[in-house]
């Protein structure tokens, strides 16, 4: 056994039981993560379907509908990330 592997050899276990604690617990943040996520876009889907109803029939509210429609445009042309 190396040098360098003798001095940490005694330190993974100490690590092991680290990593089973905390795995779960960034699990449980990326979970939230993204339901906030979802939560937030179908917020958002909702503001937009409400804008574009109300643009039809008040005029002040058509320049906030071609805002967001331009701003949905550029959004669905980005790829989603693959796991």
């Amino acid at each position: 056994m190396s040098p360098n592997l003798q001095k940490t050899w005694p330190f993974v276990p100490i690590f092991s039981e680290i990593d089973s604690v905390l795995l779960p617990l960034a699990e449980s943040v990326s979970d939230t993560l993204m339901a906030v996520g979802a939560e937030a876009m179908s917020q958002s889907n909702k503001v937009k379907e409400w804008v574009k109803v109300a643009a039809k029939s008040d005029s002040n509210m058509k320049g906030l509908h071609a805002q967001l429609a331009e701003r949905y445009k550029h959004q669905s042309k980005k790829t989603p990330p693959t796991a």
